[in-house]
């Protein structure tokens, strides 16, 4: 049971590392009348996925706490560094982006102690972390989530089931293999046989309510899934996807997009054409395999390298 007493309280998260150091994160914590499962949720990873944030700051609201059995603990805005500056992706301290940086390190660079501290410390004894995402300024994103398997039958049936109960549209699920190429906190939470969350959706860094819904619901139904409140969400059938390729540009140029998120395309479609800067093509990308568009960048600034395109498939 939390040392707090039951509501709604904001707090200020400061962690013991030198790294760190003159930075501090306001955090939630939304504390049930009955004892429970912990849940600690984090969003602004990318601090211009603002869905996700605004649907954290939702959650108390959304909740009755005289029926909540337990806690949940939100970090609204993990990149606090970039917070201010409207960063895109990267941390404004060490260049590092911490969406692929977990599990971090305790010695390392600023987004390197960050990712270790929430990952051990903060979230360590949470029965579940749910990582929101989506929706950045240069982005189109398809409503889906991304499941960390470990090839354990009941580890691997619970995480799918509270992956499936977000009710995305899309389950991207990585293998056991994937286990050594860290970086997602569900994959490093994986590693360490505890259960996560990753959850994408939105556009453009748009307040847009029906992407805040998605996420403040999906976060409901996985407390629901958790024992911690009553819901009636009917269980969720996502479309299931083994593979997931990021798709880069092979030059720099103008990038135009044919394709939409959540679109099907066959294998050799062209989802990517580079014009150079006298409008002459350059470039096609084409999608190596048959399956839906989970994201695209939708700016046409790119340079050679840039992921433009993300693509989930029935195989690796």
């Amino acid at each position: 049971m939390s040392p707090l007493g039951p509501g709604v309280h904001g707090r200020v998260l400061r962690f013991d590392a030198p790294a760190l150091e003159g930075w501090s994160w306001p955090t939630i914590e939304i504390v049930g009348r009955a004892p429970g499962p912990r849940v600690a949720i984090v969003a602004g990873v990318h601090p211009n996925e603002v869905a996700a944030i605004e649907a954290t700051l939702q959650l108390a609201g959304r909740l009755d706490l005289d029926d909540l059995r337990g806690t949940v603990s939100l970090i609204p805005v993990a990149n606090e560094p970039g917070y201010a500056p409207r960063t895109e992706s990267l941390s404004p301290v060490d260049g590092r982006n911490l969406n692929f940086t977990f599990p971090g390190s305790p010695t390392g660079s600023f987004t390197e102690v960050l990712a270790d501290r929430l990952l051990h410390e903060w979230a360590g004894d949470a029965d579940c972390l749910i990582d929101l995402h989506g929706g950045d300024l240069r982005e189109e994103i398809a409503h889906y989530v991304v499941a960390q398997l470990v090839g354990e039958p009941a580890f691997d049936a619970r995480q799918l089931e509270l992956a499936r109960a977000f009710g995305s549209e899309f389950l991207v699920r990585l293998g056991p293999e994937q286990l050594a190429n860290r970086g997602r906190s569900v994959t490093a939470r994986a590693a360490l046989q505890r259960h996560g969350v990753f959850a994408e959706g939105g556009s453009h860094g748009l307040l847009d309510r029906a992407e805040v819904g998605y996420h403040l619901e999906g976060m409901v139904a996985v407390l629901g899934r958790l024992g911690m409140i009553e819901t009636a969400a009917a269980p969720n059938a996502p479309i299931e996807l083994t593979g997931y390729h990021f798709l880069m540009a092979p030059v720099a140029g103008w990038c135009r997009s044919p394709i939409r998120a959540g679109q099907w395309v066959e294998a050799g479609d062209p989802v990517a054409e580079l014009a150079d800067r006298f409008g002459a093509l350059s470039a096609t990308v084409t999608a190596p395999a048959s399956g839906y568009i989970l994201w695209r960048v939708t700016h046409p600034i790119v340079a050679a390298g840039d992921p433009i395109v993300g693509l989930g498939t029935s195989s690796s």
